[in-house]
């Protein structure tokens, strides 16, 4: 029995770990030499003259309704429309939609002004200085940010923000904001500092809230370094996992194609960047 046992673990093993990724990858160093070209034998040139697809003239008055139809020719059976390629219309953008960070332009590098982690009169979780008004943050931003025990009755603290750390509140915000579902997406490492300190704020918010939300982390990690996922979990849910009631659940995965015992020709693995809250 133990045989049968250890030769259908080697059996699942052996196809799971078949070696070679498709034969579309290429190994590391011709990959690097041929690093944005395109020639007549490539797949995607190929596919392109054999179906006419042909680029959009940008000189007309609907562009993107040409890419559209031209894109359709490559998936003649419709198969991947609304999933691969799809047009919207009617789409509008919030006037703060582009996030500038550092926003400070026509200002030296030399004058930004930026905190250091770890300064010993500062909030402990966010390392930044305690302030009343701007006069206190030494060029800084005084501004508000989350309770220090988030989701009690309590004020929220004020802070200086160097150049950039505006950035890590808003996080916090639009996670802290979630009725469903909250998908981050993003490549190594994995977020650490204030950033770290934002989301793990954000999931208490969560889980004090009582809300039913799913919050999953997804990090591509590529070799020869990797991610801790385990690690970053327990940061992420620090001060949830203690909140009674709570109904939020926290996923985290690190991955790439192909790990362990396959050996692969080439390796790939997600370089997306995003946070999406309630599918929005």
């Amino acid at each position: 029995m133990f045989g049968r046992i250890v030769l259908l673990l080697i059996f699942v093993l052996v196809g799971s770990c078949s070696g070679d990724l498709p034969s579309s990858s290429m190994d590391g160093a011709r990959a690097e030499r041929a690093f944005g070209l395109l020639r007549s034998s490539a797949s995607l040139v190929a596919l392109m003259r054999d179906r006419d697809i042909r680029p959009p003239d940008l000189s007309a008055p609907d562009p993107l309704q040409q890419l559209r139809q031209e894109l359709a020719k490559s998936d003649p059976s419709g198969a991947f429309a609304g999933m691969t390629y799809d047009l919207t219309r009617g789409n509008t953008l919030t006037v703060d939609w582009l996030v500038q960070t550092p926003n400070r332009w026509g200002r030296r590098a030399d004058d930004l002004t930026w905190f250091a982690m770890g300064c010993k009169e500062c909030e402990p979780d966010i390392s930044l200085p305690i302030c009343a008004t701007d006069a206190d943050c030494n060029g800084g931003t005084c501004a508000a940010i989350w309770p220090r025990t988030p989701g009690r009755r309590t004020t929220a603290r004020k802070v200086c923000l160097g150049h950039s750390d505006a950035l890590p509140v808003r996080i916090h915000d639009l996670v802290a904001s979630a009725r469903d579902s909250v998908d981050i997406v993003e490549l190594q490492p994995a977020p650490s500092g204030r950033f770290t300190a934002a989301l793990r704020a954000a999931i208490a918010q969560l889980a004090f809230s009582r809300r039913k939300v799913e919050v999953r982390v997804l990090i591509g990690q590529f070799p020869p370094e990797g991610v801790d996922a385990a690690a970053f979990l327990k940061e992420l849910v620090e001060t949830a996992r203690s909140v009674p009631g709570s109904r939020v659940t926290v996923s985290v995965s690190a991955m790439r194609s192909c790990t362990v015992l396959e050996s692969c020709n080439s390796f790939s693995w997600n370089h997306g960047k995003f946070i999406v809250v309630d599918g929005r």
